[in-house]
């Protein structure tokens, strides 16, 4: 309940349609008036794609998703590391009905090239 009290996220997204996380940001990225993580809302009807896209604009984190030659953001799933999904076209309601993700999760947003398909060591996202 915390979380949905001061997430932020687009102002455009209806209130029902929000689905809320609690987002640890990148280990190299540094943003002195967030901290290591803060929630976040997205619309629920979105792609993960377009989830992280939106996340990693409303938290300041450097995404370039867009271009295959960096880094691309993924979301991983705090309590074991593990990968959410790697289909970027996935509707965040399916993933909810695979029990793939939860609303209010922490999450781990990471770049995909620092860890494989997990994150090495979740307990460094504190």
């Amino acid at each position: 309940m915390r979380v949905k009290c001061s997430a932020i996220g687009p102002k455009n997204v209806p209130t029902s349609e929000r689905s809320y996380f609690l987002v640890y940001l990148p280990l190299t990225v540094k943003n002195k008036h967030i901290g290591t993580s803060k929630g976040a809302f997205v619309n629920t009807n979105w792609t993960i794609g377009k989830c992280i896209d939106s996340i990693a604009d409303t938290l300041k984190v450097p995404n370039n998703n867009n271009t295959t030659t960096t880094n691309n953001l993924k979301l991983f799933r705090h309590s074991t590391g593990d990968l959410i999904c790697s289909k970027m076209d996935t509707p965040l309601t399916q993933l909810f009905k695979d029990l793939a993700i939860f609303d209010g999760e922490r999450v781990i947003l990471e770049y995909s090239d620092n860890v494989p398909d997990n994150v090495i060591d979740p307990s460094l996202y504190k």
